[in-house]
């Protein structure tokens, strides 16, 4: 098998889903291979760092990343409180011209 062919089922050799018998080849093959071992290496510290995240460890972003978030939600608000502030100046409260769409009582002249 070619080292191409080895590095497509490393994911799957990493994980434990391979038969026995391709899992008997990687395991031959990467004692012989820099590349297929660099990546199998890879793959382990990267399925360590999903099972440390699935297990509870928290990651909590910095503290700028936090008041970012923060003053753009409370942009937002303030954005959407002055939009909904000029709509209502703007139609004079209840609707103001579609009133009579909404009620019995005659629109204002």
């Amino acid at each position: 098998m070619a080292c191409r062919e080895f590095k497509s089922i490393l994911p799957d050799y990493v994980a434990g889903g391979l038969p026995e018998d391709q899992a008997a080849l990687v395991k031959e093959h990467l004692p012989a291979c820099d590349s297929c071992r660099e990546t199998v290496r890879f793959l382990k510290m990267d399925d360590a760092t999903v099972h440390a995240a699935l297990l509870g460890a928290r990651h909590r972003g910095p503290p700028q990343e936090r008041r970012r978030l923060v003053r753009g939600i409370v942009f937002l608000l303030v954005v959407t409180a002055v939009i909904l502030l000029v709509l209502y100046l703007l139609y004079g409260g209840m609707l103001g011209p579609f009133a009579p769409l909404f009620s019995d009582r005659p629109a204002p002249s």
